[in-house]
């Protein structure tokens, strides 16, 4: 089961969460686990990653929308209603190798690699960056790591793990500006199919208490609050409670599944 994200959240201070794959809570500090130590960014990709926030806002603030065409209710960027980049899924090849495996999508995307070929393997992504093995859970500062190191010098900027707090700061500031602007497909966590809650990936059909991460690659229409605005993602959970293959869905949904708590899955959290 790609049980992963896991741990808790401060209100107004919210900090990287650990990731369980055991279904229990993790209640110590959320920057280290079993003696590990949370590595921050570095001071040149912490200025990169403020830079990239200001141009971020202000791409979106600057954004004029435009009406969609054939009578939709909704609204263009700028005239371009939408961008889906060719990032294709990989299965995972553990049932807690969600991360690994959006890592490996991406970074096959950024070096441009052949059909059917990936720059690295899952394991070595573990082996070397997520350390998703050696902890038994893939931590988000961590995925950011494996995100980053995988990608080296492919895109403009360095990833960075962000806490989202609204859906227009979700779609239009973080989905819409990394796709279109830089070329940069992002990771988001989820709570993918939470029983008894209202929303949910289509590719998790059968409601269960988990965490997972899956990789973003494209939009479709800007943030309005409604479900017309769609998000199109990458699964490789095919066997282990999800489906493999490349989905669609609202990013209103899509936002709910991040911000959606359980003792698996602290809410908020994106890879960008």
């Amino acid at each position: 089961m790609s049980q992963l994200l896991a741990g808790t959240t401060v209100a107004g201070d919210p900090t990287p969460p650990v990731i369980r794959v055991d279904g229990t809570p993790q209640l110590s500090a959320l920057y280290g686990w079993d003696g590990e130590t949370y590595i921050p960014l570095t001071q040149a990709e912490t200025k990169l990653i403020e830079r990239k926030k200001e141009l971020a806002r202000q791409a979106a603030a600057n954004t004029i929308r435009t009406p969609a065409p054939n009578g939709v209710l909704a609204s263009c960027r700028n005239g371009v209603c939408g961008v889906t980049l060719p990032v294709f899924y990989r299965h995972q090849t553990k049932s807690y190798y969600c991360g690994p495996a959006a890592v490996q999508a991406i970074s096959t995307h950024a070096w441009g690699m052949p059909s059917g070929s990936n720059k690295y393997s899952q394991q070595y992504i573990s082996d070397a960056w997520t350390q998703t093995d050696a902890s038994g859970q893939t931590f988000v500062w961590r995925e950011r790591l494996g995100l980053t190191s995988a990608t080296a010098g492919r895109y403009r900027w360095p990833y960075g793990e962000e806490y989202v707090n609204s859906g227009y700061h979700w779609h239009d500031e973080r989905v819409v500006q990394d796709i279109t602007d830089w070329n940069m497909p992002l990771v988001a966590g989820v709570a993918p199919h939470d029983p008894n809650f209202g929303y949910y990936l289509v590719s998790w059909p059968t409601a269960i208490t988990a965490g997972h991460y899956i990789a973003v690659r494209g939009w479709l229409y800007l943030w309005d609050g409604t479900r017309t605005p769609q998000v199109y993602y990458l699964d490789g959970s095919g066997g282990y409670g999800g489906s493999d293959g490349a989905f669609g869905d609202p990013s209103f949904d899509v936002y709910q599944t991040i911000k959606k708590s359980n003792p698996v899955h602290s809410e908020g959290w994106i890879i960008w």
